[in-house]
């Protein structure tokens, strides 16, 4: 749905063109036909009232309206003191105008509703304040048909969405087979869920066609799938899918795919995610995709109790914890094919751990073989399961089951095998040793064994850095050292947070972080390295803030005459702290200069190495 400023920008835009040709074609008549300076004043003075009646056209003809609803009202809705009662006959204002925007009071409005491309529909409306009041109810009963924006409601039905956004709504009890189905008009066409509970449906989200992005929501108790792709693609953020019936994601063809982030499974009947094989190139990244997600304690007859997939899945910095499989030879993540990666995992505690199907045909595009990377296996019963004896990649992980059996080709590929035990005493003994946080404690076997990973900025499961100390730890937690403040440095200021620069020792190397005033336990002092920490690495001075800006500069350098890199930093109210943008240099050389342009409004000015650039601060 266009705005009312874009329509009103595209209009003036099309007026413009048209007062250009007639200028061009007077400065291009032929002198001997309207040579007089008069003449062309004349002709220049009746374009000019053209263009001007041609202006108030656009205006006149831009229809805007508000309409306010509330249960029992019996007014004509044109203001919130005379509200009607009659959302149906509001609604079909829509035909007659450009964009109408619906408030709607407390109370309960029964019927099957249809919010077209070009209006908006708000709940839980005060019209004492003016604005939401979160304690009123504005409750549909029946079933929605989407195509637009609906806010701050409840919906005791379904809810149809094409091209549509809806901000905190729940969806309950709905009497078709779904509770919110998505299906765009195009592939590639978007349909957001920010905020949304999805409770007590046969299927919670039927994905058909197109994008389904949800940030912030809750998939809850349903009676079946909480979400059930056909085709399109689920992208999914902060997002809760738990104590579903069946599975908590379910992809049924080849023709859909999800990437989720920061995401917790758990809780359901069936599996936590069951994926197809992805072949659909419509998307451009078409794997199943999970960064820094939790499955736990997800149940199911059948092996795969956390993850079943064929083919293409990645997963990032995640946890596999409690997940329970009735299959002998159950298991909580079961692959078939190849193709499946799997970094920085933390897979414990579950009835058994990986285990790898029959590679039933040919696979074509010649897929990689799966891989396991600077993961952790531990009290799984059976940690790695291959009856079948495939090829399977394991660099630098850590197991209690699952070797070789031959101590060589084991310390070749990095392989660690853990003690039964968390912790112990023995010297030489390969501990585990997790806190409750699943974070390793300063003894484990996991602190700097892993393999390097290829992004130096890259974040462990609790949104902290990897190689805090100097190198990259197995497990999806990443130990981060003992810190103590730093004496006789000032503090500074980003986004209105105290930091102060902190310091911890590993193997003689000292490394450091800012970290928030905040963090230090009044009664321990033990400093917590947070959300919001800024790792800086072994240069304790390689940071400035970039004045008159909510940015950061974070120089990363290594050896004189070697690449380094100005990470300029930002903060997200959902990601933290993270790198927005840089710029490279040479090790050893001055620093680039990062500074906010004096005239460009919303751009930086970057002096590297005597050249100068700009940057855009916001896209």
């Amino acid at each position: 749905m266009y705005d009312e400023a874009y329509k009103k920008e595209l209009a003036y835009e099309r007026i413009q063109k048209v007062w250009e040709a007639m200028v061009s074609c007077i400065e291009d008549w032929p002198k001997t036909r309207f040579e007089h300076p008069m003449m062309k004043s004349i002709l220049m003075k009746k374009i000019v009232l053209i263009y001007l009646a041609t202006l108030c056209c656009v205006c006149v003809n831009a229809v805007d309206i508000k309409r306010y609803v509330k249960e029992g009202g019996t007014g004509n809705g044109l203001t919130w003191e005379a509200p009607t009662g009659d959302l149906a006959s509001v609604l079909g204002l829509a035909s007659q105008v450009d964009n109408l925007t619906v408030y709607v009071g407390e109370g309960s409005y029964v019927g099957d509703f249809v919010i077209p491309s070009n209006v908006s529909v708000t709940g839980k409306y005060d019209g004492k304040d003016g604005y939401i009041n979160g304690n009123l109810h504005t409750l549909f009963i029946g079933d929605i048909t989407l195509n637009s924006f609906l806010g701050y409601a409840e919906v005791e039905g379904s809810v149809k969405m094409c091209n549509a956004t809806m901000v905190q709504v729940t969806v309950s009890d709905s009497r078709q087979e779904y509770g919110v189905w998505v299906e765009n008009a195009n592939g590639l066409d978007k349909s957001l869920l920010k905020g949304c509970i999805i409770t007590n449906n046969n299927i919670g989200l039927q994905l058909t066609y197109g994008v389904a992005e949800l940030e912030r929501c809750v998939v809850y108790q349903n009676k079946k799938w909480g979400v059930y792709g056909k085709r399109g693609h689920l992208e999914a953020r902060f997002c809760q899918f738990s104590e579903n019936a069946s599975t908590g994601i379910q992809m049924y063809s080849t023709d859909v795919s999800c990437r989720l982030y920061r995401c917790y499974i758990s809780e359901n009947k069936g599996g936590g995610f069951h994926g197809a094989e992805t072949r659909d190139a419509m998307y451009t990244d078409s794997r199943q995709r999970f960064i820094s997600c939790s499955f736990f304690n997800n149940h199911s007859q059948s092996t795969g109790s956390a993850i079943w997939a064929r083919s293409r899945v990645y997963v990032d910095n995640s946890l596999f914890l409690f997940n329970q499989s009735e299959a002998a030879d159950g298991a909580a993540i079961y692959c078939m094919f190849d193709g499946n990666q799997f970094v920085n995992c933390t897979i414990m505690n579950n009835k058994g751990g990986v285990c790898l199907s029959k590679n039933f045909g040919d696979r074509p595009g010649g897929e990689p073989d799966p891989l396991l990377v600077n993961c952790a296996l531990w009290n799984n019963g059976e940690d790695f399961v291959n009856p079948f004896n495939r090829t399977y990649k394991l660099q630098t992980c850590a197991m209690q089951t699952g070797g070789s059996g031959i101590p060589e080709l084991d310390a070749e590929r990095g392989l660690i095998l853990l003690e039964a035990e968390n912790e112990g005493t023995t010297p030489g003994g390969m501990y585990i040793a997790l806190d409750s946080n699943l974070v390793p404690k300063p003894g484990s076997c996991l602190i700097n064994r892993g393999t390097p990973l290829n992004d130096t900025e890259a974040l462990d499961y609790n949104g902290r850095h990897i190689g805090a100390l100097g190198g990259t730890d197995i497990g999806a937690c990443e130990y981060q050292g003992e810190y103590k403040w730093v004496p006789n440095i000032p503090g500074m200021k980003f986004f209105n947070i105290d930091y102060r620069l902190a310091s911890t020792t590993y193997n003689g190397t000292a490394y450091y972080s800012l970290i928030p005033k905040g963090c230090e336990d009044p009664d321990t002092k033990r400093i917590e390295t947070t959300f919001a920490t800024i790792y800086l690495g072994t240069k304790r001075n390689a940071y400035a803030a970039i004045p008159d800006t909510p940015f950061m500069a974070v120089y990363r350098e290594g050896k004189p005459g070697e690449k380094a890199l100005c990470n300029i930093l930002a903060k997200d109210e959902n990601e933290g702290i993270f790198r927005w943008n840089y710029v490279e240099y040479i090790s050893g050389k001055t620093r680039p200069v990062v500074k906010k342009h004096p005239s460009l409004k919303n751009y930086f000015l970057i002096t590297v190495d005597g050249r100068t650039q700009n940057l855009k601060m916001y896209n």
